[in-house]
């Protein structure tokens, strides 16, 4: 690097921190006020303010209404991808994709981060996450100390404080990609940094100490547990001290698409390469026909010719969300907005317990009333709830009631809460007339709404970051097996691959999903809809019944249901062992094309009845012989058909078949499978 460019940037880094300063004070004031940390309510004693928060029942509502489950991913592929080996289109490349999309998201353990991130767009106005790829084996990653609980040769997901990153200050309002630059600032353990052999210049890194350790301080105090007391700073200095740390300036450059790491008393950089997000091959790009305005996809790569570009949507491996509007790329942030009505909520709870506290009854008496009654004071003192005390004078004796908390009080307090709910409520709201609630539930479907929709872009976000960065060669896993089987067949394990990627897909979040009770719900209509449909016309009932069962999340579902019973043979079983009762025993044969199994099932059931039938009387034993025979006719056929395609061959009966075809055959061969398996299992348990 010129020293006019590492000049350049070691100025950015300071201004842009300059710059922020009066946005990170601000932050800490919500975050103070979030840890009850309030101001002093005039005239009243620190110790005796109310201290409740608004904040915090705020906060865990709004998180749990937009981003409660882990969302549903839904990827639908325009144009299948090519196998680069045959030739061959992947035709089931949206299901295996979309099964991979839903599993990563897990794998990367994306909540917890989108959770955390979700408070910094609360408190800070934007929040931040992080994409990148974690290498296998003892390769790390900074800050490092988080790399054991990152899934290794995959994608991650990570949570960045915001006042860790330092964005352009020409970027847009709107659009996060408009920035020429994005500094995070992170803090690293010395003993790690030195061993990164990434960086040059790495045996040069000193620990900060003195002046600038206390200069760090502030701006770390998000990534270093929240200290912000002076005895609380002092502590953790020592703490920083004895533990040696870093700090590193990464700085993401997309004009230029390169990476630079600086590092405290490092005065060149110790990293400046091409960033580890840019194509590494050469990018292939088709029309998109139906995009207004017309638009180019990433559709794979080629080796003819080099284009530039970035793995990351928008240019950058973060993702930023908010959740208001701002003309400049830092508003107020949404608890901005909420702090005063806390402060007006406290102040007025504070007063009207000092007013209570410091309230008495006091009952005057007039100096005639004593006159004229001297025991009227011992009287009222000894008075017991609900006696009479005679008194001379109508307004002799009259109570004096101080400490009432003035009706006013307690319409500020009210009104206050009133906002409060037009502004950030999300859930059901207690109200008196059903005009208001109507009129409350309809601010707080609108807030969900609109709040939920920053956390469908981040995980659109992250979705389609990690399936771009998958498909370069240098990052797709080599153990995240999919399974590749189309939906009702059976799995089919395969290893992802990175040429999946390459075809045109759309990605959509179900923001639904991500809500509280999603399951419920979901039953509960799926419920709803089997009882509509049941019984009409065209309506199968059996997959209407898979339906219900799939919505209750049970996974081997197969043993609930019968084995299929061939109704056509049932019936002409019957219809045969009447002709054999009647006597047309020698005239009934059987025809190749036969469900024998089925027939020869049925006759089993009928042979019980026709033996009690014959000890009875009413049928001549001759029957028997007529019906033996028929069932030999059945038993042969079957067996000539099982030789003709290479079973069972051989002289000797064909036993019969022990699949059920009757609703009584079934749960008998189900109890009957079901005793077999437990005896198995318990001979296996034994060893025997």
């Amino acid at each position: 690097m010129t020293e006019k460019r590492r000049q350049y940037w070691r100025k950015t880094i300071e201004a842009t921190k300059s710059y922020m300063k009066p946005h990170h004070d601000e932050w800490s004031e919500l975050i103070d006020a979030y840890e009850l940390k309030y101001g002093d309510v005039r005239g009243i004693d620190e110790e005796d303010v109310i201290r409740i928060s608004r904040f915090v029942p705020k906060v865990r509502k709004i998180i749990a209404a937009i981003a409660y489950n882990y969302p549903k991913v839904f990827i639908k592929t325009d144009k299948p991808p090519v196998d680069p080996q045959t030739g061959a289109r992947f035709e089931g490349v949206d299901e295996a994709l979309q099964r991979a999309a839903n599993k990563a998201i897990r794998v990367m353990k994306c909540r917890d981060q989108v959770h955390q991130a979700l408070f910094d767009g609360l408190f800070k106005y934007r929040g931040f996450i992080k994409v990148g790829y974690n290498p296998e084996g003892d390769d790390a990653i900074p800050p490092y100390v988080s790399n054991d609980y990152l899934e290794p040769d995959f994608c991650y997901v990570r949570h960045v404080p915001t006042e860790n990153l330092f964005v352009d200050p020409l970027a847009s309002a709107s659009s996060m990609a408009t920035a020429r630059y994005i500094i995070e600032e992170m803090m690293v353990p010395l003993e790690f940094a030195k061993k990164d052999e990434r960086f040059v210049n790495r045996n040069q890194m000193k620990a900060f100490k003195g002046e600038k350790k206390d200069e760090y301080l502030r701006t770390m105090t998000e990534q270093l547990n929240g200290a912000r007391t002076d005895d609380e700073k002092q502590r953790l200095g020592e703490i920083l001290d004895l533990g040696e740390y870093v700090l590193l300036h990464e700085i993401h450059d997309r004009i230029h698409r390169r990476q630079y790491t600086f590092a405290n008393d490092v005065e060149q950089p110790v990293e400046d390469v091409e960033h580890p997000y840019a194509f590494s091959g050469n990018a292939l790009y088709e029309d998109d026909p139906l995009a207004v305005p017309p638009r180019q996809l990433f559709t794979g790569f080629d080796d003819d010719e080099s284009v530039s570009g970035f793995l990351c949507e928008g240019g950058f491996c973060y993702h930023s969300f908010r959740f208001d509007i701002s003309e400049k790329f830092w508003g107020i942030p949404m608890m901005g907005y909420q702090s005063d009505m806390q402060k007006l909520i406290v102040e007025s709870l504070t007063r009207s317990v000092d007013v209570a506290g410091r309230g008495k009854t006091v009952i005057t008496v007039t100096e005639a009333e004593v006159t004229a009654n001297p025991d009227i004071e011992d009287s009222l003192s000894n008075a017991d709830d609900m006696s009479t005390v005679k008194v001379q004078t109508q307004d002799g004796v009259m109570e004096r009631v101080f400490g009432v908390v003035p009706p006013e009080q307690k319409e500020l307090e009210y009104r206050a809460q009133q906002y409060e709910s037009e502004l950030l409520e999300v859930g059901q709201v207690n109200t008196e007339t059903a005009t208001e609630a109507a009129g409350f539930q309809a601010d707080a479907q609108l807030n969900r709404e609109w709040m939920q929709q920053s956390t469908q872009g981040c995980y659109e976000y992250i979705t389609r970051s990690v399936l771009a960065i998958i498909s370069d060669p240098r990052y797709t896993p080599e153990r995240f097996f999919v399974n590749v089987a189309k939906e009702g067949e059976p799995p089919a394990e395969q290893a992802l691959q990175n040429w999946w990627t390459g075809g045109k897909y759309d990605v959509e979040i179900e923001a639904g999903s991500m809500q509280i009770l999603i399951e419920q719900l979901r039953r509960n209509d799926t419920l709803e809809l089997a009882s509509f449909l049941s019984g009409r016309p065209g309506i199968n009932e059996k997959k209407l019944t898979e339906m219900i069962v799939n919505a209750f999340g049970i996974k081997d579902t197969q043993d609930l249901f019968d084995d299929e019973v061939n109704a056509d043979a049932i019936a002409a079983a019957d219809l045969e062992f009447g002709m054999i009762l009647s006597g047309q025993g020698a005239n009934v044969q059987v025809t190749q094309g036969m469900d024998h199994a089925a027939h020869l099932n049925r006759h089993n059931e009928q042979r019980m009845q026709l033996e009690q039938s014959i000890q009875k009387g009413t049928i001549a034993p001759q029957v028997m012989q007529q019906f033996d025979q028929h069932v030999q006719l059945h038993n042969q056929a079957l067996q000539e058909g099982a030789s003709q395609f290479g079973g069972g061959g051989g002289g000797g009966e064909v036993q019969m078949p022990s699949g059920p075809q009757s609703i009584q055959g079934a749960v008998q061969s189900s109890a009957a499978r079901l005793g077999a398996a437990v005896k198995a299992e318990a001979a296996a348990a034994t060893g025997r």
